[in-house]
């Protein structure tokens, strides 16, 4: 018998997810089981917080790894992206300290169980929080990156990077990647 998912409240699943050991993640009412990542998307998550950490270390900007929870009050969401980047204070849903409010760039590495996920819902959300600036979709099948700029209120830019040896520049020129950095340790198939 097929049954569909229970609704439930922001609130109802903020003190679920507190209390559990997995992480999930919520949209729409609903509460989204997390998985597991591959080795290769590990790695290049693991790639940016060294690089972007390395980089913004003496600037203005907090980098934080996939257990920060990111609110968007507009939608009602709650995710975890890969990787997320704060420029000055952080703001806080409530006195917990465990969902950001105010991201200027959020990366997601794809996989093929999230990549539409990733693509779709998520980015719709990402792209309705005021604070955010950037958002990077990263491949773990190839040395590629989906950088996507703001440029006004509802107006996005895409530019796409590929091949090892280019460099993407992030954080209005605060920072600049190699792919080869970022993917660093990483075997592609062929």
């Amino acid at each position: 018998m097929l049954t569909t998912p229970a609704i439930v409240t922001a609130g109802d699943y903020l003190a679920a997810e507190r209390k559990s050991p997995e992480r999930h993640e919520f949209l729409h009412g609903e509460i989204i089981p997390m998985g597991g990542a591959s080795f290769p998307h590990n790695t290049i998550t693991s790639n940016l917080v060294i690089l972007l950490g390395s980089s913004l270390w003496e600037k203005d900007f907090f980098v934080c790894q996939s257990d920060m929870r990111v609110h968007n009050p507009v939608t009602g969401s709650y995710f975890y992206p890969d990787v997320v980047v704060t420029q000055g204070e952080p703001g806080f849903a409530d006195e917990q300290f465990d969902s950001l409010l105010n991201p200027v760039m959020v990366i997601e590495v794809l996989s093929s169980g999230t990549e539409a996920y990733d693509r779709g819902d998520k980015a719709y959300v990402y792209s309705h929080i005021p604070s955010m600036r950037e958002y990077l979709i990263v491949s773990q099948e190839e040395a590629s990156v989906e950088h996507w700029t703001r440029l006004e209120e509802n107006k996005w830019q895409l530019e796409e990077i590929k091949g090892l040896e280019q460099t993407l520049h992030v954080l209005g020129g605060s920072c600049r990647l190699k792919l080869a950095d970022v993917c660093r340790k990483v075997v592609f198939k062929t």
